[in-house]
């Protein structure tokens, strides 16, 4: 068992690692950005049990975690070079929808795995209500409606920007998924 002092869903850790090896068994040398590293147990439970030898950064807001750079993981992808890592994961507690925006308007590709929860279903992330033609308004008006759409919405981004295949897993509310980004 792990003593865990984050916000990280571990029920379906075992569906969590096994895309993760999915995903580099696919890669030469694997390279993987973890942007929400927090005390880092997936990937270091992946590299006690394999012996593939991969690098992982990560990425935390919070310093007590030792992550390799503590900050906003969205500014870090805008702003930094990730040209060297061709893993992106980006275990979110809740919609990780700005950080791939982030990675498709700079035209990156790689591998991308994705935790996506819709949390609170009334209220979609702006960026997906907009690409599924939702506008703030028709959102005030009739939450209910949208309530059972959010993981409809999230694949509907994903498809509207080009992303069709892609491995996935989970619950109705949580989606554990790989894809690649790019050509």
């Amino acid at each position: 068992k792990y003593n865990l002092r984050i916000n990280n869903d571990l029920s379906l850790l075992g569906l969590k690692i096994k895309l993760r090896n999915e995903v580099i068994e696919k890669i030469e040398n694997p390279c993987v950005l973890d942007c929400f590293h927090g005390e880092g147990i997936i990937w270091g439970k992946i590299k006690k049990e394999t012996a593939r030898e991969f690098e992982v950064f990560g990425i935390d807001r919070v310093a007590k975690y030792n992550a390799d750079w503590t900050g906003n993981n969205i500014n870090f992808l805008r702003t930094k070079d990730i040209s060297r890592f061709n893993v992106i994961d980006l275990d979110a507690w809740g919609s990780p929808v700005k950080q791939i925006e982030v990675l498709i308007k700079r035209k990156w590709s790689g591998y991308v795995i994705v935790t996506f929860i819709s949390n609170i279903a009334i209220n979609p992330d702006g960026i997906l209500a907009e690409s599924y033609g939702l506008t703030k308004e028709m959102i005030r008006e009739s939450p209910a409606v949208v309530g059972g759409k959010i993981m409809d919405m999230f694949f509907f981004f994903l498809s509207k920007n080009g992303i069709k295949n892609i491995r996935f897993g989970g619950t109705d509310k949580k989606k554990y998924l790989w894809f690649y980004l790019g050509n």
